[in-house]
């Protein structure tokens, strides 16, 4: 007659179930990729904080180059002449003020001419910058962060420039008439001149368009982040 074992001290209690762990998928390389891809072209695509629309950059950029042509055109015309009575029988004598010199004319005939002071090289010079500063402007490649300040520093530096040549022909043509106390002479301020102030209210116009012009629909809000979906 056979005798059964005795149980052992563990006999009563049942074995513990083995804990299984949820097997976690290692992220994938190519969605990893994607994410950080799609973050990227969101930064680069971002508008800027202030944008200005296409049309009024347009038409500041039309307005840059006509004010450079009307001070260019203005540059090569007469700013200011004084007439000077005649004197002990001889003729009356003008005295003309160019960009490129001073003329004197007897009778409506240049008879001699000086050079200089050159301020139709200057406003010429200028004025082609500003020409090509509006057409730089206008190129869709050069963005607004470079195309603002050059314009809006073209079109000041034009207004100074004509300011100047300005100031500077009055008063010759005012010394000049008043040259001779026993007869003074008439001033006539002539096309150069009112074409260059011209340029100068135009290139006034075109700093108010670049600078003060908003973008009615641009946004200041920044762009959402991109949300990428489980696989």
């Amino acid at each position: 007659m056979s005798v059964p074992p005795e149980p052992g001290p563990d006999a009563g209690t049942a074995a513990p179930d083995p804990v299984i762990e949820p097997a976690t998928e290692p992220a994938e390389p190519e969605q990893f990729a994607v994410l950080m891809r799609q973050l990227d072209d969101e930064a680069e695509s971002a508008p800027p904080t202030v944008t200005l629309p296409s049309w009024s950059r347009f038409a500041a950029a039309v307005t840059l180059v006509a004010g450079g042509l009307l001070a260019a055109f203005g540059s090569l015309l007469p700013f200011g002449q004084v007439s000077l009575a005649a004197s002990g029988g001889d003729p009356a004598f003008q005295i003309r003020y160019t960009g490129w010199g001073t003329q004197l004319l007897v009778g409506g005939s240049q008879v001699s001419a000086e050079t200089g002071p050159f301020w139709g090289v200057t406003v010429l010079v200028v004025a082609l910058l500003v020409i090509l500063t509006g057409i730089a402007l206008a190129w869709p490649r050069v963005g607004l962060r470079t195309g603002r300040p050059l314009a809006t520093t073209a079109a000041g530096l034009l207004i100074g420039v004509i300011v100047m040549l300005v100031v500077e022909v009055l008063g010759d043509l005012r010394a000049s008439a008043v040259a001779d106390p026993t007869s003074p002479g008439t001033t006539s301020v002539l096309a150069g001149v009112w074409l260059v102030g011209l340029a100068a209210v135009v290139a006034i116009g075109a700093i108010v368009l670049i600078l003060v012009v908003k973008d009615e629909n641009s946004t200041t809000e920044p762009a959402a982040s991109a949300e990428v979906g489980p696989a």
